[in-house]
Formats: structure tokens, C-alpha cells, sequence
């Protein structure tokens, strides 16, 4: 045995610090537009439920999102292999909305970002 032992100190699955693993690619993270799907594709997604996204408008309206990963993603051919996740939102009027993109409860290093949103010509 070594002197002092037993060794006491504590555990946490909770990291400060943004996540720098994943990274974020898409039209979706430039423009979005009104009455249209928008979509920003997330790569190295670990397993698991962890990815949680809100976008906000500049009044901090919720606007309707959907993570698609898996199956979920069989219009997004080019994003169907493992680790890959789809967002696809939408929005409801012009303006600036502000993402937020996070994996079990921290920030993906990008994120926030703001998305300025107009009609699609």
C-alpha cells in the first residue's frame, strides 16, 4: 500500500470548454430562408442523444428544428454514413436568428452564430 491510501476524489462526466470535435458544413450556416427547409450538416457526432440545437429569432422566438441522424436522413444521401447528423430548420419571418448547437450541454466550438434570413428568389 502506498502512504495516505486509500486515495479519495471525485468523478464528473461533465467537461468545461467548448467541443472542437465535430465540425458544422452547409448552406444553413450562412443564409436561411423564410418557408423553406435549412439545413446544416454536423459531422463526428458521437453516439448517443446528446445534440440539441435552438434557433432564435432576434426576439427569441423558438423556431421549429429537427435533428435527423441514422435513417432519418435518407433524403441527405451524401450524410447517411455513421457519426453524421442533419439540423434542418425553418423560419418564420426575415430578419437575424441567432443557432445554438450543443452536445450534452456544451457548446460546439462554432457556435452561437447568427444567420441572417430573407425570402428565397
Amino acid at each position: 500500500p502506498f502512504p495516505s491510501s486509500p486515495f479519495k476524489f471525485n468523478v464528473s462526466r461533465k467537461s468545461s470548454g467548448k467541443v472542437t470535435t465535430m465540425a458544422l458544413d452547409g448552406e444553413g450556416l450562412k443564409i436561411a430562408y423564410v418557408g423553406k427547409p435549412n439545413y446544416i450538416y454536423v459531422s463526428n457526432v458521437p453516439k448517443g442523444t446528446g445534440l440539441q440545437v435552438e434557433v432564435l429569432s432576434s426576439g427569441k422566438d423558438k423556431q421549429e428544428v429537427k435533428v435527423l441522424t441514422g435513417r432519418d436522413q435518407h433524403n441527405r444521401t451524401s450524410y447517411q454514413t455513421s457519426g453524421m447528423s442533419t439540423i434542418e430548420y425553418h423560419v418564420n419571418s426575415p430578419g437575424v436568428y441567432t443557432v445554438y448547437i450543443t452536445w450534452e450541454g456544451r457548446d460546439l466550438a462554432t457556435t452561437p452564430f447568427t444567420v441572417p434570413a430573407t425570402y428565397y428568389e
